[in-house]
């Protein structure tokens, strides 16, 4: 199985043009692909196991790794639940794109949550959040190296360059030297709870949404200081998504039900798209901006908005539960 995961790696980019977008539905324990051309149809459903929460994709499209995890299942704004976690759940699931199966599971640690790959395919970086850890796995020889982040990392993401990582956890936002795995700085200026991080494609700014600050907190990637923000106003914020152009941020706001457009230019928020849906949460736009994808938890949909105005264009059902939203090329 190692060679095989490993053989998918080092395929070359093939992509036949659009997008496929896929949901991590956690109740139903599965991913939802929809095909992002024409009318949005889904292109079918992958098992995955319990509770799919976050998802990455390698650059070429080829590897999509989940995480699932064990632990019961919070309510909508909470960050943990009263329940028996089923350890033998966790880890991250290798499913590949194009044959849409499951080529293996990842042992990663308790309670994986946050998860991104490398640019190159060859090194995973997973948020483990009841152990408090970074858990970085060499996709090669499988070695696994921890360290210690403290309290509830929830979220994870990589500067495109590979070079740096910012770790989203309970009182600060971690800064990651990926090749040492060794924490850089602790950022207790981004509030008491970041939420998600995006990056920008040049990696010079990084996005960081509060849930306690109900702000968006803007970065400097290179410094790792805090240059601006924009006020949502909201009392909570869930998902993010920058479009391609880097011009656009997108913002979800859990029960507020609602999609916040941003103008990273003017670093105001130019727009709020009202009852997309009764809990909205994970969000993605295509390459081209003409679409955004939005998960809907309490409605179990994926709301689809015309990129340019936030109109609805339509509904997709999905499983029980939609959360993480990923859009990937074909």
């Amino acid at each position: 199985m190692r060679a095989l995961v490993f053989g998918v790696l080092a395929m070359s980019a093939c992509s036949s043009g659009g997008s496929l977008v896929y949901v991590a539905n956690e109740k139903s324990g599965d991913i939802m692909v929809i095909d992002a051309s024409g009318k949005d149809t889904i292109a079918g459903f992958i098992p995955v196991g319990k509770r799919p929460h976050s998802l990455s994709l390698t650059a070429d499209g080829r590897l999509l790794f989940v995480t699932t995890t064990g632990s019961p299942l919070p309510a909508p704004g909470e960050d943990v639940a009263k329940g028996t976690r089923d350890a033998a759940a966790d880890g991250v699931v290798v499913v590949d794109t194009e044959t849409r199966k499951v080529l293996r599971t990842l042992p990663v640690g308790r309670d994986p949550q946050g998860v991104a790959v490398s640019a190159d395919g060859k090194r995973l970086l997973v948020a483990s959040f009841d152990a408090g850890e970074v858990v970085a796995m060499d996709l090669v020889s499988l070695a696994v190296v921890r360290l210690r982040i403290g309290p509830r990392p929830r979220s994870i993401a990589l500067r495109p360059d590979g070079a740096i990582a910012y770790v989203a956890s309970q009182g600060k936002l971690g800064v990651i030297d990926v090749r040492s795995l060794s924490e850089l700085a602790a950022m207790a200026a981004v509030g008491l709870a970041p939420a998600v991080v995006v990056f920008s494609a040049d990696g010079k700014l990084a996005f960081v949404g509060e849930r306690d600050g109900r702000r968006v907190a803007i970065l400097d990637a290179v410094q790792h200081a805090v240059v601006g923000s924009v006020e949502l106003g909201q009392t909570y914020l869930v998902g993010m998504a920058l479009s391609a152009d880097g011009k656009t941020l997108l913002v979800t706001t859990g029960a507020g039900g609602s999609v916040i457009m941003i103008d990273v230019g003017t670093r105001h928020v130019t727009k709020v798209i009202e009852d997309v849906g009764g809990y909205t949460a994970g969000i993605g736009i295509t390459a081209d901006g003409k679409k955004v994808y939005v998960a809907n938890i309490a409605a179990n949909d994926v709301a689809v908005l015309a990129g340019d105005t936030g109109k609805l264009i339509r509904r997709v059902p999905a499983g029980k539960w939609p959360m993480a939203v990923l859009v990937g090329a074909r």
